[in-house]
């Protein structure tokens, strides 16, 4: 294939990856398997973010692994977790040890709420605030903040992880150094629990408010944040499931034709993508 062709079909994945996902589930497992592994990293994790757990599952079972580590690393822990739970048990757990201490941490959290709950979807490790600390403390607990952890809100606790309140990010950096923290909360904060299903969750008043909630479980302890786009996520993938458990469809029909005609090419920069340029 033609260096210009490659460039293009890297675009498409990079520009459309939810699009250039749903087009690859239409293969048989081997083939989505070889397709990720012979793409980089950096273009198939986006695509793979997209794709429906249990196919993704499927494509994960043929690759070796850790071709199947180096894949699933850069993902949110809720998707590594979704992917997870359609795994055989001996697998999950040799791909479990290659994930990096806190998604695994994270993982096994989120693994033991059923899939239609809070708790399945929820960040079980998203940095809170000692009630009783100060400002300096804050702002070297944000400076700590990655990835899905970061949000608008941080919540509070107190040494016994009774959530205490929330405060907005830009207050939170307002602090001055020796300024306590508890003075700025605010106090009253409505919850989750991790056992309520999504559904549930959904109707719960504050989202018209905030974009993201506490979590808590037994005792009413502190469990995490569930934001509303995986929210959103969790009841899409709900959704797909009880479609696809019913008589399957066509989803062809919402994808472009640009997209049909792409994939064709795609299979062909598979083969041409060698392991230095997976690894970049």
């Amino acid at each position: 294939m033609s260096k210009r062709k490659t460039t293009l079909a890297l675009a498409y994945l990079k520009d459309h990856p939810r699009s250039a996902a749903r087009s690859l589930e239409q293969n048989p497992p081997a083939e989505i398997a070889a397709f990720l592994a012979d793409t980089p990293v950096a273009y198939a994790v986006p695509m793979l973010t997209h794709m429906l757990p249990q196919v993704a599952a499927r494509a994960c079972k043929i690759m070796p692994a850790d071709t199947c580590a180096d894949l699933l690393n850069p993902l949110e822990s809720v998707t590594i977790a979704a992917i997870f739970r359609y795994l055989p048990a001996s697998q999950r757990q040799e791909l479990q040890s290659q994930l990096p201490a806190r998604k695994r941490r994270s993982t096994a959290t989120l693994l033991a709420y059923k899939q239609n709950t809070v708790g399945s979807w929820m960040i079980p490790d998203a940095p809170v605030l000692p009630s009783d600390g100060n400002g300096a403390q804050a702002r070297t607990i944000i400076e700590t903040m990655e990835g899905q952890q970061k949000a608008d809100y941080l919540f509070a606790v107190d040494r016994d992880r009774n959530l205490i309140g929330r405060i907005h990010y830009t207050d939170t950096l307002a602090l001055k150094p020796d300024q306590n923290i508890l003075s700025s909360l605010k106090t009253n904060c409505r919850t989750l629990n991790g056992r309520t299903s999504l559904s549930q969750a959904a109707e719960h008043p504050d989202w018209d408010l905030y974009d993201v909630l506490p979590v808590v479980g037994p005792n009413n302890r502190y469990n995490g944040v569930l934001r509303h786009v995986d929210l959103r996520r969790g009841l899409r993938h709900l959704a797909k499931m009880a479609h696809s458990q019913g008589a399957r469809t066509d989803i062809n029909n919402n994808l472009s034709d640009y997209a049909h005609s792409l994939y064709a090419v795609f299979q062909g920069m598979a083969h041409m993508l060698d392991s230095d340029t997976r690894s970049s």
